[in-house]
């Protein structure tokens, strides 16, 4: 049924906008790792990060999506560099997107924090499946005489400021607003295209003893010639080994619960579930998100407000 809704839902926008734009894979657990969502941050942890996510999104619906992303990020010995990539696959129904990016990072000390600038690079692949596509016009020349296995060049770009207790980043991803697809048909002109992204976030971490600290965040996510939709999270740490907390996502009006447990200084492993609020609740069991991420001091640690150099 979801492949079926899911053409519908993309051709009658062509119709409607002449535009179908793409749209990046959700994460629950970002504000573990927001390299995923900003390149300036690679390397502000001052060690090296390797993270894999795996989504399972709306349960219990045939098709729905799934997204497995494996990334890493590390600071070189200068410090102020830092360098990282990631790779994604994001199913949904009959469509694939795959893709590889490289990330270099800038760092400079001011006052008491961190500026960083990033840019990332790299491929992006779109990809459908005709047999997975249930059609009543199973010999459409509009659909079926165009290549849906293109292969573009992507470019994402950030900045990120912080300090020991509060942070704030932009960015700003699909700068070449890359086209998949352009058919013209009659008066209409169809196309399908990677719409850019554009991220803004804000969290500060509250400390109410040496064993306890909350941390309130919020990301507000706009796509272009959509509406402005936001996350707002609250976290909370004991004892440096785990974590719990709760969102709210505006976007598909999700309730998230979610946590991490510290196995020792170097492995963690994270879990979520959205609990929809909408009338995806009636279809959907909800979705899951796993994380496994490990961390490995490989050079002297950087901090926020000394050993910058």
């Amino acid at each position: 049924m979801l492949k079926r809704l899911t053409l519908l839902v993309g051709l009658l926008s062509a119709i409607m906008t002449g535009v179908y734009s793409q749209h990046d894979a959700l994460y629950n657990q970002y504000m573990f790792n927001y390299f995923i969502l900003n390149p300036a941050y690679a390397g502000s942890e001052g060690v090296l990060n390797a993270s894999l996510i795996d989504r399972h999104q709306w349960v219990g619906i045939d098709g729905a999506p799934n997204t497995m992303t494996f990334s890493t990020h590390f600071p070189t010995k200068k410090k102020k560099v830092g360098l990282g990539m990631y790779v994604f696959s994001d199913n949904l129904g009959a469509t694939n997107d795959y893709g590889i990016m490289g990330n270099y990072s800038y760092s400079v000390e001011t006052g008491k924090g961190i500026l960083s600038f990033g840019v990332q690079g790299g491929i992006y692949q779109h990809h459908i499946d005709w047999n997975n596509l249930d059609m009543e016009i199973s010999d459409d020349p509009v659909l079926f005489t165009q290549s849906y296995n293109d292969i573009l060049p992507d470019v994402n770009f950030g900045v990120y400021y912080y300090t020991k207790d509060f942070y704030i980043g932009a960015s700003s991803k699909h700068l070449f607003e890359i086209v998949f697809v352009d058919v013209t048909q009659r008066w209409n002109t169809i196309y399908e295209s990677l719409a850019r992204h554009f991220y803004l976030y804000s969290g500060k971490k509250i400390t109410v003893n040496p064993q306890l600290t909350f941390e309130p965040s919020v990301l507000l996510k706009w796509v272009e010639n959509e509406n402005l939709y936001f996350d707002l999270n609250l976290m909370a740490n004991y004892h440096q080994h785990f974590n719990i907390g709760v969102s709210y996502r505006s976007h598909v009006k999700s309730l998230v619960l979610l946590m991490q447990i510290h196995t020792n200084n170097n492995l963690s492993f994270g879990y979520s579930y959205d609990t929809y609020l909408g009338e995806v609740k009636a279809y959907s069991l909800g979705s899951h998100e796993f994380t496994i991420r490990y961390t490995i001091d490989v050079f002297a640690k950087r901090s926020a407000c000394n050993d910058f150099e």
